[in-house]
């Protein structure tokens, strides 16, 4: 987290503006560290925090829409989607539908049974969502 606080100020970018999750892996095996710990070390902004065991898939589609979903939140205040639309929807409801498009569940879905669910049989559409970003001028 130093390391890469550090890389971000060296660019020019602040760190809490980046949208962030943690996944805290390998939580099958005997020797991990406490989740507490972990989150005191790592997680001062309080974002949001799964525990997971990847090689089971548990928590991996936890953490990814969590990630969607603050990234969709960013990308909606910072070039303003959904702006003017009466039935624009949250990011929230878009990562929910995305994930039900691509992976056949829903996070509250995940949450309620706290299984892995297995792959759609159909292929995932080819747009889900279209946004057309501004245009950045050049700097030379």
């Amino acid at each position: 987290m130093k390391e890469m606080t550090e890389y971000l100020l060296d660019h020019g970018i602040e760190p809490s503006t980046i949208p962030i999750v943690f996944q805290y892996n390998k939580r099958d095996l005997p020797d991990t560290t406490d989740m507490k710990i972990m989150e005191r070390g790592l997680n001062a902004r309080n974002a949001p925090s799964f525990s997971a065991v990847a090689t089971e898939g548990k928590g991996v589609l936890e953490t990814f829409g969590a990630a969607l979903e603050r990234t969709m939140n960013e990308l909606a205040t910072c070039y303003k989607i959904g702006e003017g639309l009466g039935d624009a929807r949250s990011a929230k409801e878009w990562a929910s539908r995305t994930l039900l498009e691509i992976f056949g569940t829903t996070l509250e879905d995940l949450a309620k049974s706290g299984k892995v669910p297995d792959p759609p049989s159909e292929p995932p559409p080819s747009i889900i969502f279209q946004v057309t970003a501004p245009k950045l001028s050049a700097v030379v």
